[in-house]
């Protein structure tokens, strides 16, 4: 069964909040050697020219983590000034559409992300404000979203530490961040369903 993990990096928290990128990985619970990436870097202009916004605390927030990865992971520090100085390639919200359907095409498990208030709200809000349908509303996909973070409160009456053996932390890069929550996905998985077998982790 094919899920897909969701992640997104902004300007903002609101719905309107400018997107940097978006990146999904397809993945299967049972195998952790299939899985496929898609990472969207956003064009910063086009948001903007559409009405949608930065926010100043986020750009401070934005600041203060770049300063302090720079003393543990200097290449993710670059990497995440890059992405918010919009020194990569972007792309436009119709390529994106296009890629994220092709995707979603091959799901027929459920999408996941970290913060259904968040991500799923802000990623409509995009598609709404280019003109463009919402792809994970179309045909009824809305029924496949699904919270890493409600997961984690139902293992948690089920007894579920917090404590997670795969990386938890997350490094606001949204590919990593992607890898890093199907880690703690699986972790979850293994522990309700009590199968020791699981293999938990994907490759950083």
């Amino acid at each position: 069964m094919k899920h897909m993990m969701v992640d997104i990096e902004t300007l903002g928290t609101s719905p309107e909040s400018i997107i940097l990128e978006i990146s999904v990985i397809l993945f299967d619970l049972d195998d952790p050697h299939r899985w496929s990436p898609l990472t969207l870097k956003l064009d910063q202009a086009e948001q903007s020219f559409a009405g949608r916004s930065i926010d100043k605390d986020t750009l401070h927030w934005w600041a203060k983590t770049i300063e302090k990865a720079k003393e543990k992971d200097y290449a993710s520090a670059l990497a995440m000034e890059a992405l918010v100085n919009n020194k990569n390639m972007t792309v436009h919200a119709s390529f994106a559409h296009e890629n994220i359907k092709s995707y979603l095409k091959r799901v027929d498990g459920y999408i996941w992300c970290k913060g259904a208030a968040f991500d799923f709200p802000i990623i409509k809000s995009y598609f709404t404000s280019m003109g463009l349908p919402d792809p994970f509303s179309e045909n009824f996909l809305f029924r496949k979203q699904l919270d890493l973070r409600t997961l984690e409160y139902c293992a948690k009456l089920a007894g579920f530490s917090g404590e997670y053996k795969v990386r938890s932390e997350a490094r606001h890069l949204s590919f990593d961040d992607c890898l890093i929550q199907i880690g703690m996905l699986r972790e979850l998985h293994s522990f309700i369903s009590a199968d020791e077998q699981v293999q938990l982790d994907l490759p950083l």
